[in-house]
């Protein structure tokens, strides 16, 4: 009881801008994936426009989510592909309904939360980025993806959905 109280009592005392954000397979907050860039704007959710990866042409547009109305804290991008919301990552201030956070969950414990919701796991090491990717799959097709590498040691960096974005 006493380890359901406190995160309970700890929310209750931050103001509702600072309280972790849900990241959902299909968006976070008021963004959906598919949505147009106009209406995402209109959210006050993303700001900070800057091109995404110039190997894709036309290259993504990507925004942080970092805008008047983004709860405090949260820190990740948006990245738009044809004018629609095509994916967002986040590295702070959000979490999965499964309990996945950046920075505290580590990949084999992703990979455990979402086996025992009946999903399919990959994980793998990859040389090129120097670190691990953990992708959920559903019918084949990624639901959510992890990063982590470097200082992150066995820790997720980075979540993503559908996937966490590389530029190669």
């Amino acid at each position: 009881m006493r380890r359901l109280l406190l995160p309970l009592l700890l929310a209750l005392a931050l103001p509702a801008s600072a309280v972790a954000t849900t990241l959902r397979f299909d968006g976070i907050g008021p963004l959906d994936l598919g949505m147009t860039t106009a209406d995402a704007e209109a959210t006050g959710w993303i700001a900070h426009k800057a091109k995404g990866c110039e190997l894709e042409r036309p290259a993504p547009a990507v925004y942080r989510l970092d805008g008047a109305k983004a709860p405090d804290g949260l820190r990740g991008s948006a990245e738009f592909a044809a004018g629609k919301l095509r994916g967002v990552t986040v590295t702070r201030g959000a979490h999965t309904a499964a309990g996945v956070t950046p920075g505290v969950t580590t990949f084999k414990g992703m990979a455990r939360l979402y086996r025992a919701r009946g999903y399919k796991v990959r994980i793998g090491y990859d040389a090129t980025f120097a670190g691990t990717f953990v992708d959920v799959l559903k019918k084949g097709e990624p639901l959510i993806s992890a990063f982590g590498g470097g200082t992150s040691g066995r820790r997720i960096a980075v979540l993503g959905i559908p996937f966490v974005p590389v530029c190669e």
